[in-house]
Parts: structure tokens; C-alpha cells; sequence
């Protein structure tokens, strides 16, 4: 006889995926952030989740706080996701609309696309293969840098990735299906060496500016 966790699993009431977020800029550099994702029924009986559901609900719960981090000039494209135990099993969302970011008032320098502000995604178990991190994309001007190795921790930048944490960590309640069964999002780190997802219970701001070689081109 199967165990519940074990019949919950077999009913696809529980799905883990990798969920990406993708935007461009106006010279076609591609930017990608991606997060795994675990769906799980709030109850044990309920219909499984489809990906375009759960592509709904992550939507919901996170593209608005990711746009708040990208400066104007980026344009949103597609929300996509795959499940992590069948790779086959692809969904997309397209998204429209550009970055939010507050800019301060003024002209000022700009600042390479290829920094970006690292947000680490961290799990109640210690080593390297239970972190994740996210390269949240350069925020384009000099004004949002406190030297040449720091973020400015009083600009807005800052403060809106340190939101999409905060929304990441918090996780999102939704409803999926014809049924509108109840379910809840929360955001994992994948290990491809371990073949298993961890819950993310914190995330941290790196205040020190990364460089990223792969964002020097397009696409």
C-alpha cells in the first residue's frame, strides 16, 4: 500500500518546476532569471496541476516584483517553465510590458549591462548544493552603484530586489483547475547532482556588483 506522501505524488497533486522569466533589451541581449517552483494541492484530494495554471500563479506572485527590479529599457517576453521530472513537458506565458524600476531624477552616467545584483537563495541545509542564486540584470546607470565594487544599498535598485526576495521567501497561495482546488507556490533550489529540490527558507543581497561575461552579447 502506497503511503500518502506517496499517493500525493502519484496524483500530480505535487509538481516541481524550473520557471524562468525572460526579457530583452533594445540592442536583443536576452535576459534570463529562473527559480524552481514546487505546486502542492493545500489539500489531499484534488486534480493535478497543469502547467499553464501553475504558470498563472507564478505570474501572480512574482513578474510584478521582478519588473520592479528592471530598469524601462528592458521589455518583458515570456514567462516559461518545464517540470523538473519530465523535461519534455514544457509551458509558456507571454508576458508584455517593460521594467518599473524607479529611476532618480536627472540625467546620469551609464553603468554596463553585464552587472548584476546577486540574490542568493538559501535552504535550512548548509553546502553549496542547497544555495541557489539569481542575476538580477544591471540596473543600466552609475547612480545605483556606491563605489566601483558595491551597490548603493540607499537606491531603489536595492530595495526592489530585496522585495523580490522577501515575495520569493513568503511563497503565494492560489487556485488552479475547473474545481479551483486551493494550492500553494513556494520557491525551491534545484540540485542536478543531488536529483532533489530544497525549500528556500531565506534569500540575501550581495552588496558586492557581479559581472556577468554571458550578457556581453546578443542574444
Amino acid at each position: 500500500m502506497l503511503s500518502v506522501r506517496e499517493r500525493v505524488y502519484d496524483r500530480r497533486e505535487m509538481i516541481e518546476v524550473l520557471c524562468s522569466f525572460h526579457a530583452h533589451d533594445s540592442g536583443g541581449v536576452q535576459y534570463v532569471n529562473t527559480l524552481a517552483v514546487r505546486s502542492e494541492n493545500s489539500g489531499l484530494i484534488g486534480p493535478e496541476t497543469s502547467l499553464h495554471d501553475l504558470l498563472d500563479g507564478v505570474d501572480a506572485w512574482l513578474t510584478s516584483k521582478w519588473l520592479a527590479c528592471l530598469h524601462p529599457a528592458y521589455t518583458a517576453d515570456a514567462l516559461r517553465c518545464y517540470d523538473i521530472s519530465d523535461p519534455t513537458v514544457v509551458a509558456e506565458k507571454a508576458l508584455s510590458g517593460s521594467g518599473t524600476l524607479t529611476l532618480p531624477s536627472g540625467s546620469h552616467e551609464w553603468a554596463p549591462k553585464e552587472i548584476a545584483l546577486v540574490l542568493t537563495l538559501r535552504t535550512a541545509r548548509g553546502g553549496r548544493s542547497y544555495r541557489g542564486r539569481m542575476f538580477i540584470p544591471s540596473p543600466r546607470l552609475g547612480v545605483f552603484l556606491l563605489d566601483n565594487t558595491n551597490w548603493d544599498q540607499s537606491q531603489s535598485y536595492w530595495t526592489k530586489v530585496g522585495d523580490l526576495g522577501t515575495a520569493i521567501t513568503a511563497g503565494h497561495d492560489y487556485e488552479h483547475g475547473t474545481e479551483l482546488t486551493p494550492a500553494h507556490l513556494s520557491a525551491r533550489v534545484w540540485s542536478r547532482t543531488l536529483g532533489e529540490t530544497n525549500d528556500v527558507t531565506s534569500t540575501l543581497r550581495r552588496p558586492q556588483v557581479h559581472w556577468l561575461r554571458s550578457r556581453a552579447t546578443a542574444p
